[in-house]
């Protein structure tokens, strides 16, 4: 009997980690808004997963997300929607893959919105921005001294609890291997979202990204880059923005806007529709 409750122990673990180890990248917080908010995580293969939360001032009513499974098509990305929110509550949440709760070494939470309008001064809080995240991929990195390393920084950046990390762009570095096809492009994203270093600020801070060339196309790449479209799709599957332009039907560029407290961000592309410097350079000698 002893050695069948310990076996019964052994496949239960077993069974625990190889959930584990189906979670690819995140989980990360995207938008957050009053009364709903967006987690994204990446799998390795078909999965269902959910998440699972509640208010800190209310640990024992707990609420889930809908299921949701993914496909290899858009690289087994999961967009959660959180939709029973009260502003201006902090969250935790948990993962959940194939029905059992995945264990995190860090924090996994966010906050709502708060309603301070005509009730009370606009809340303080604090944004973290930066831009050129270089994450080294040695057989295909160019000869040399590689430009990555040091990614000690973004697990600095999370200690400071910043609600909100704006990613102005460059967030990932397209190489010559990839840029020509979706599967060197969607292998660049999972391979950067998956450094364990950013893990800690994806699971606890509002996320919100722009591109620049490297993360559009090749170096100095403008509206005439034939994949844009490709990329632009690559860009939307691995961020949880609030929007992509001004509607949900517009489809080029990735330009958005959001606001916190009493400030309104504005989002910019600066690629997509950018001219073509031969252009540009002709008009100037008229």
């Amino acid at each position: 009997m002893k050695k069948t409750f310990q076996l019964c122990c052994i496949l239960f673990i077993s069974y625990s980690f190889a959930q584990n180890n189906i979670l690819q990248s995140g989980p990360m917080v995207g938008y957050c808004e009053m009364t709903e908010a967006m987690i994204w995580l990446q799998t390795n293969k078909k999965a269902s997963v959910k998440i699972a939360y509640f208010a800190l001032d209310n640990p024992t009513n707990i609420f889930y997300s809908d299921v949701y499974s993914s496909s290899k098509e858009v690289g087994f990305t999961h967009h959660i929607i959180l939709d029973q929110l009260e502003p201006g509550k902090k969250y935790t949440y948990a993962v959940f893959i194939n029905d059992k709760k995945i264990i995190l070494p860090y924090e996994t939470s966010f906050s709502s919105k708060k309603l301070w309008e005509w009730r009370e001064d606009a809340p303080d809080f604090t944004v973290a921005i930066g831009s050129c995240s270089y994450f080294n991929e040695t057989p295909l990195d160019r000869p040399g001294k590689a430009y990555g390393s040091e990614y000690g920084i973004f697990e600095s950046i999370a200690k400071k609890n910043p609600e909100i990390m704006i990613w102005s762009g460059d967030n990932i570095y397209l190489r010559e291997a990839d840029w020509d096809s979706k599967t060197g492009i969607y292998h660049r994203y999972t391979h950067s979202r998956s450094v364990k270093e950013i893990q800690p600020l994806l699971a606890k801070t509002q996320n919100f990204a722009i591109w620049d060339d490297h993360d559009f196309g090749p170096d100095d790449s403008d509206g005439s880059f034939y994949n844009k479209f490709l990329t632009q799709k690559a860009f939307k599957d691995f961020w949880a923005n609030k929007s992509y332009g001004m509607n949900a039907e517009q489809n080029e560029g990735i330009y958005s806007t959001f606001s916190w407290s009493d400030a309104q961000f504005f989002l910019l592309d600066d690629r997509f529709s950018r001219p073509q410097i031969t252009e540009l350079r002709a008009k100037e000698r008229f």
